[in-house]
């Protein structure tokens, strides 16, 4: 998937849902969704149904060691995904910024 196909689809899912964004941003590699309830005081079940959104779109991945789910109470730690291309999405409210390693931002406009 190229990066504006990833950030037409990042926009579409975080379209009204501040919820999930606030779940995106606490995705650290260290919290599973259990963790993730307890600080958004949000049900599990709800947690799980982002998470999974996030993941299939490609931002989010299961954290891994020698190609092992890292898990933790039966639940995987989830990681914000490493993009080949050096280029990682931060999205900052309603508005989107593309950060390179670099440290070049990019803004993304609205539709």
């Amino acid at each position: 998937m190229d990066l504006q196909e990833l950030i037409s689809r990042a926009r579409f899912i975080f379209a009204g849902a501040s919820e999930r964004l606030r779940v995106y941003e606490l995705v650290d590699g260290r919290r599973t969704a259990k963790d993730l309830a307890k600080v958004t005081k949000r049900h599990i079940n709800n947690i799980h149904r982002d998470l999974r959104r996030l993941a299939d779109i490609g931002l989010i991945e299961e954290r891994t060691n020698d190609g092992e789910s890292v898990e933790k109470d039966g639940l995987p730690f989830m990681r914000k995904r490493t993009r080949p291309d050096g280029a990682d999405l931060v999205f900052h409210g309603a508005g989107e910024t593309l950060r390179s390693q670099t440290g070049h931002y990019f803004g993304i406009s609205e539709r």
